[in-house]
C-alpha cells in the first residue's frame, strides 16, 4: 500500500495495536476531496474503534493457541491411557506418538527412532509403510533397523536433543 505525502500531510493515518503492543496494521482513512481535514473528534472516534478491533484481534489469537494446546492435551491423554492400559505395550504407545507427529505436521510417513545411549545408535523396528487401513496409517513391524547416531537427519537432531536446538 502506498503512502501519498498529503495523505501523510492530512494526519490521516492510525496504527492498529494489539494488546501485548505489536503494530498488526496501519488503517487509513480517506475523505472525500473538497472536504475539510479529519478534526481531533474523528480520530478519537476511530482509535476506540480500533482499540475494540485489537482487542478481538487479540482474543482470536488467545483462543487459537487455546485450541492448540486442548488438542495437545487430548493427545497426551491418549498416550498416557494407552501406556496405563498397556493394550500392546510400547508399540502402540509409539504408533498413538507417531500417529501425532505426522498429523502435526501433514507429512506422508513417518519413522520414529529410539536413541541407545550405551552403544551410541539409532534403531526402530516400526515403519509407517504410507498406507491408511480405515482412516488410519499402517505400521509395519520390521527387524530392527540400527544406525551410528551421528548419522542421517535423524543423527543430526539427536545429539542436540531437538529439532529447534
Amino acid at each position: 500500500m502506498r503512502f501519498f505525502q498529503e495523505v501523510l500531510d492530512w494526519n490521516q493515518s492510525l496504527p492498529i495495536i494489539t494488546v501485548i503492543g505489536d503494530l498488526i496494521g496501519i488503517l487509513e482513512l480517506y475523505w472525500h476531496w473538497g472536504k475539510e481535514a479529519f478534526c481531533l473528534s474523528h480520530q478519537e472516534v476511530a482509535t476506540v474503534n480500533l482499540a475494540w478491533a485489537s482487542v478481538a484481534i487479540h482474543q482470536v489469537q488467545v483462543g487459537r493457541g487455546l485450541a492448540k494446546q486442548a488438542e495437545l492435551n487430548d493427545f497426551l491423554l491418549d498416550v498416557s491411557k494407552t501406556y496405563f492400559d498397556n493394550i500392546v505395550a510400547i508399540d502402540s504407545l509409539l504408533e498413538h506418538i507417531m500417529i501425532y507427529a505426522k498429523n502435526l505436521v501433514n507429512a506422508d510417513r513417518c519413522a520414529l527412532f529410539q536413541v541407545d545411549h550405551k552403544n551410541k545408535e539409532l534403531y526402530s523396528d516400526l515403519f509407517d509403510i504410507g498406507e491408511e487401513k480405515e482412516g488410519k496409517p499402517v505400521f509395519k513391524k520390521t527387524k530392527e533397523i540400527r544406525f551410528s547416531i551421528k548419522k542421517g537427519i535423524a543423527g543430526q537432531v539427536a545429539p542436540e536433543q531437538g529439532p529447534e536446538s
